[in-house]
């Protein structure tokens, strides 16, 4: 409830990494004032990483922004293929291992 006499204002803080960032395009501004775009990419390993990190819950909020901002969706799909693939294998490779 609010109070008589105040205003409400919705106000969404909700900003995309990617709009944040220019859609992967870094801008950087040196002392003379000019801009130099750069085309930036997670490497593929750090792709693996994060999707590691995130499958386990330990991923923090910068990487969140970074993997949004600069990772293509098709490489994060086949990491979490090969991590998805890799975890369930090792899974029925150790219950056969624990039942034999």
């Amino acid at each position: 409830m609010i109070a008589p006499g105040v205003q409400y204002t919705p106000v969404l803080h909700f900003v995309s990494a990617a709009s944040q960032s220019d859609k992967g395009h870094i801008v950087n501004q040196d002392n003379s004032g000019s801009k130099e775009e750069h085309n930036e990419s997670i490497p593929f390993w750090r792709v693996i990483l994060s999707v590691i990190q995130a499958s386990f819950g330990v991923q923090n909020k910068k990487n969140l922004e970074r993997d949004f901002a600069k990772g293509k969706f098709l490489a994060f799909a086949i990491a979490a293929f090969i991590f998805t693939a890799m975890f369930v294998l090792g899974l029925i490779l150790v219950v056969k291992l624990v039942l034999a």
